[in-house]
């Protein structure tokens, strides 16, 4: 804790001029874990103080900045943004703000759901996987010679795509002191940074945008529909045949960790499936944190919907994954703020703008046995 005091205290400088930017970086966030009850209010009100007023002696005090350095972005001349001649990095409490103000957006910023890397900069992330499941061991004669088995190492490649999302806030607003108004800002951003990637995560191209979650997946089966259960749907249901079915089409080591994802109207109909007596075939489905043959079931709004209207010709769409789901990688650049001054000065108003790039990859090294397994349906 001591050396990074040390680095970010000789690095404090006034910030000049109408617009300021900051950056987040991975020792500011390592230190923010460190910082005390009363270190953390302070550094908080100074960010406040910055939000509302600029930069000024006290709040740069407080908030420990230092000068960002980004020469491992690989651009030879440096600078927060492009033409810019100075960077400087984000008060290190804002990103984990918009994160935990947007949780309930999508699955994918859960603690326990996929795995999600914050870097410094936006370099191509290797992530290496190796494909080992068609080798096994050999009996072996005494004295005999043992062969030599291969083993297949991958690289999997996490980029960038840039986001950004800005909100412009009247003077007045800026200056009322009523107003938390960094912690209005992280929601209204948190909102908008998940609300713009949860389609990308799960079924981004990877050409131009994030690779989703499930893209490139071959449904693992198609739903009969449940007319099993009460003499009547069509196959645009899902029934407990399906479900059983799809538990069994993933590899039992993939089930330790697995989950159920689908849309809340996906949940809402398999609750509504009933038995030829009238009762509900998935009871476990009617409690807030619902279970589906003991694994919990997550919600994922930007999955496809059952239909409800038959397609001629006949639509196949997903509505249900189940899988391990730790297996997808989020790439998260720590995100860039803007406050413009200047710009809008003539309307007595001030630009709030989060700039931040991402990227996503299922690791899949044997494609015949995969983390993530897909219902489709045929109607």
């Amino acid at each position: 804790m001591d050396g990074y005091l040390q680095e970010l205290a000789s690095l404090e400088q006034e910030l000049k001029g109408g617009s300021e930017t900051r950056q987040a970086n991975p020792s500011v966030f390592a230190f923010d874990k460190a910082m005390t009850a009363a270190e953390t209010v302070a550094y908080r009100t100074a960010f406040s103080d910055w939000v509302r007023n600029g930069p000024s002696e006290r709040n740069q005090r407080d908030l420990h900045e230092y000068r960002a350095n980004l020469s491992g972005e690989g651009t030879p001349t440096g600078g927060a943004y492009p033409g810019s001649t100075v960077g400087f990095f984000v008060p290190m409490s804002f990103w984990a703000e918009v994160v935990s103000a947007s949780k309930s957006v999508g699955p994918f910023w859960d603690d326990d759901f996929c795995t999600v890397h914050m870097t410094p900069t936006g370099a191509p992330l290797p992530i290496p996987s190796d494909n080992d499941v068609s080798q096994v061991a050999a009996i072996l004669n005494e004295a005999g010679q043992f062969s030599n088995q291969t083993l297949t190492i991958n690289q999997n490649i996490c980029g960038t795509y840039k986001f950004s999302t800005g909100l412009l806030v009247s003077n007045e607003t800026v200056q009322d002191s009523a107003i938390d108004l960094d912690s209005y800002l992280a929601k209204r951003f948190g909102r908008r940074a998940q609300l713009g990637l949860l389609p990308y995560l799960t079924t981004g191209t990877g050409s131009g945008q994030p690779t989703g979650v499930l893209t490139g997946l071959t449904a693992s089966l198609t739903a009969a529909g449940a007319g099993a259960n009460d003499g009547l749907s069509a196959a645009n249901t899902v029934g407990s045949d399906d479900i059983a079915n799809l538990e069994y089409a993933l590899d039992p080591a993939y089930r330790v960790n697995a989950k159920w994802m689908m849309h809340g109207n996906t949940l809402n109909a398999l609750r509504r499936v009933k038995d030829k007596q009238g009762r509900p075939v998935f009871g476990s489905l009617n409690r807030p944190d619902p279970v589906l043959l003991s694994y919990p079931v997550t919600i994922n709004n930007a999955m496809d919907q059952l239909q409800t209207s038959a397609g001629s010709p006949a639509v196949a769409r997903v509505p249900v994954a189940f899988g391990d789901f730790s297996r997808f990688h989020v790439r998260v650049v720590h995100p860039i703020l803007l406050r413009l001054t200047q710009r809008y000065a003539d309307y007595q108003q001030t630009m709030y703008a989060l700039h931040y790039r991402t990227d996503s990859v299922l690791i899949n090294p044997a494609t015949s046995v995969p983390p993530v397994v897909t219902l489709q349906t045929v109607y």
